[in-house]
């Protein structure tokens, strides 16, 4: 079974959770979560994560980046902070 999970949610029910593995993916520049008793895996954007793909959009001179959802991230806008912060940098560059 499929479903979204807002970073808010991931950050409150499953990164303390002490039956997932956390790790990162350097193929897809993301972290994920691995529950192995329960077969559930779930990957999701990060500061870290984030920060790479603006990063590699002003490498690759694109016009900008989006987001899926703004209702996604948590209530201090901690994604939506990373992008305006570093888009902002790296119009600076």
């Amino acid at each position: 079974k499929c479903r979204a999970l807002t970073f808010k949610a991931i950050q409150k029910k499953y990164l303390h959770q002490k039956s997932y593995l956390s790790g990162w993916s350097d193929k897809s520049s993301v972290p994920f979560l691995y529950d192995k008793k329960n077969k559930r895996f779930i990957s999701y954007d990060n500061v870290k994560s984030v920060k790479e793909k603006v990063n590699l959009a002003a490498h690759k001179r694109l016009s900008g980046v989006m987001l899926w959802a703004l209702s996604y991230d948590d209530d201090a806008h901690t994604l939506v902070n990373v992008i305006s912060d570093n888009v902002a940098q790296s119009v600076l560059l």
